[in-house]
């Protein structure tokens, strides 16, 4: 491959269509979230693979995507984030969180409280 490191190439548009809608948590129970991810496979796969990306490759690769997405040390929040929610709370706010995020979002929010 030429040009731009992988890393550097926009995958957004490859992207674009394909993910699988969270209708709610209750939709997708610990046991079941492998499957939404299984349906993402091919997905990804495409994605590495219109990268330039061999297609034996991409498929190894995309069937990594979970792991390292959902690993904690990969995540942080922004330094500011927990005492303006606080400071909000403390005011009599309530807060909730409206997300089409993975079906882990639960647990990398509880992580982080």
């Amino acid at each position: 491959m030429s040009g731009s490191p992988v890393y550097q190439r926009p995958i957004a548009p490859h992207c674009a269509a394909g993910f699988p809608g969270i209708p709610g948590a209750a939709a997708y129970p610990h046991h079941q979230r492998r499957s939404w991810w299984d349906e993402l496979e091919p997905l990804f796969a495409n994605v590495f693979s219109a990268l330039g990306i061999e297609t034996g490759q991409a498929r190894a690769l995309a069937r990594q995507v979970r792991s390292v997405y959902c690993n904690p040390a990969r995540w942080r929040l922004f330094d500011d984030a927990l005492p303006a929610l606080d400071e909000l709370a403390a005011r009599g706010w309530t807060h909730v969180i409206l997300s089409n995020h993975v079906p882990e979002l639960a647990e990398f929010v509880s992580r982080f409280r």
